[in-house]
C-alpha cells in the first residue's frame, strides 16, 4: 500500500507541474556578458551604447538589452569581493633561472606599483616560493616578490646549436632539409652523421619543451579551477619567461588538451586572462653560440601565449627587465573598467553550459578584450 502511495502522489505532483503555465515557468537568465574596450594606448574607450555591440554566442546574433560601465565610481570600496578589483599575479618561475631573478622581480614590482590603490591583489608563485592572499595593502605583494628565485636550470644546448625555433620547424616541416642544410651544409656526404644528429638534437630540445609547458599549464589550469569560488570578476596575470605550444592539434610542442582545460577553468571562474611576458629572461639556447636567429626564439615563446591571452579577454604584455616603460602599467589601465553586457535570453542558456561568444564593437581604433567562451546564465 505504501508504494501505492507514493506512486499517486508522484502522479499528482506531475499533474501539477504541468497544469503551470508556460508564462509562469522559470526563464533562463540572462546572460551577463563582461568586454573591455580599450583604444591604442590602453585606455578605456567611454560612453558605447547598446547598438555600438555586435554580440554572437554559438554563432547567433543575441541582442544587447542593457550596458552597465563598472569602474572606480561604481565600485564599492567596502565591498568584501564582488563589484572589486581583484588580481592574481601568478609567476611561473620555472621558466627563468636564477641569473634572471633580479630582473624578473624588477619588472613584477613595477606592475603591482601600477595597480589601483584599494584594489585586491593576491600572488602565487609556481612551482613554488611566495604566495600572498588577496590584500589591499600592495606592500606585502612587493615584500614577498624579494623572495621570488629562478627556478629553471641552466640552458644547455646540443653539440649542432640548434634553437627552439628551429627544433619547431624541423619537427612541423614535410622536408626538413632546410633545417638540416642550415647546420650541416649544402653538400652532405652519404655517410655523414650530421642529419641524424640534428634530428636527435631537436628531439631532445622539444621534449624539453613539451615537459616544461605540461608542467606550466597544468599548475596553472589547477589553481585557475578553484577561482570559482570567489565571487566577481577577477583578473589573473601570468608573469612568465615564454612557453612554447604549438597552436595547432598534435603539433609539437604538444600539450594535449591542458590549454582547453586552462579556458574552461577561467571562464567558470570569470576571469580575464593576461601574460606579462618577461621578454628575453628564458633559459633557451644552444650552449656555443651557435643558435640561427635568437629572436625567433624569443617569438616562439610568446606565440601560444599571445593567442591564448587573448581568447581569454586579455593579451600578452612584453617586458623588458631593467628598461622601465609603457608597458609597465598596461594591465593596470586596460582594466580600470569593463562593460557588463546584459543579453537577451534564449532557452539555449544553462547555468553550468559553455559556450562560444563573440563580440565586436563599432568603434574606430577601438580593440575589444572578450573571452571566446562564456558561462551560460
Amino acid at each position: 500500500m505504501a508504494a501505492i502511495r507514493v506512486s499517486r502522489l508522484a502522479l499528482l505532483v506531475l499533474a501539477l507541474a504541468m497544469a503551470v503555465p508556460a508564462a509562469v515557468q522559470a526563464q533562463p537568465a540572462p546572460l551577463v556578458v563582461d568586454v573591455q574596450v580599450v583604444d591604442r594606448d590602453g585606455h578605456p574607450v567611454a560612453g558605447l551604447a547598446a547598438d555600438r555591440f555586435n554580440v554572437e554566442v554559438n554563432g547567433r546574433r543575441r541582442r544587447v538589452v542593457d550596458v552597465k560601465v563598472i569602474d572606480a565610481a561604481s565600485r564599492d570600496g567596502n565591498a568584501p569581493l564582488e563589484g572589486r578589483l581583484v588580481y592574481f599575479l601568478v609567476v611561473d618561475a620555472s621558466t627563468f633561472g636564477q641569473g634572471a631573478a633580479t630582473d624578473a622581480v624588477a619588472a613584477l614590482t613595477r606592475f603591482v606599483d601600477s595597480l589601483p590603490e584599494g584594489s585586491l591583489a593576491g600572488l602565487v608563485t609556481f612551482p613554488m616560493g611566495p604566495a600572498v592572499e588577496l590584500t589591499t595593502d600592495h606592500e606585502q605583494i612587493r615584500t614577498a616578490l624579494a623572495r621570488v628565485t629562478g627556478q629553471s636550470p641552466q640552458g644547455r644546448g646540443g653539440s649542432m646549436g640548434l634553437g627552439l625555433a628551429d627544433a619547431i620547424e624541423f619537427a612541423s616541416a614535410p622536408d626538413p632539409i632546410d633545417v638540416t642544410r642550415r647546420f650541416c651544409g649544402e653538400g652532405l656526404a652519404e655517410d655523414s652523421a650530421c642529419p641524424q644528429l640534428i634530428e636527435q638534437e631537436a628531439g631532445l630540445i622539444l621534449g624539453a619543451a613539451e615537459a616544461q609547458a605540461r608542467s606550466s599549464l597544468g599548475m596553472i589550469a589547477e589553481f585557475a579551477s578553484r577561482l570559482d569560488t570567489i565571487p566577481g570578476r577577477k583578473v589573473v596575470v601570468l608573469a612568465s619567461a615564454g612557453l612554447a605550444v604549438s597552436p595547432r592539434a598534435g603539433g609539437r610542442p604538444d600539450v594535449g588538451n591542458l590549454p582547453d582545460e586552462l579556458g574552461t577553468a577561467l571562464t567558470r571562474a570569470d576571469a580575464a586572462f593576461y601574460t606579462l611576458l618577461l621578454d628575453g629572461l628564458a633559459t633557451v639556447g644552444a650552449a656555443d653560440g651557435r643558435r640561427s636567429n635568437p629572436g625567433r626564439d624569443r617569438e616562439v615563446l610568446g606565440r601560444w601565449l599571445d593567442q591564448f591571452s587573448s581568447s581569454m579577454g586579455g593579451a600578452l604584455v612584453r617586458v623588458q627587465p631593467g628598461q622601465p616603460g609603457d608597458a609597465d602599467d598596461r594591465i593596470a589601465r586596460e582594466t580600470a573598467s569593463h562593460y557588463a553586457l546584459t543579453l537577451e535570453p534564449a532557452g539555449s542558456d544553462g547555468a553550468d553550459r559553455l559556450q562560444r561568444l563573440r563580440v565586436r564593437v563599432n568603434q574606430r581604433g577601438a580593440t575589444v578584450r572578450a573571452r571566446t567562451l562564456v558561462k551560460g546564465g
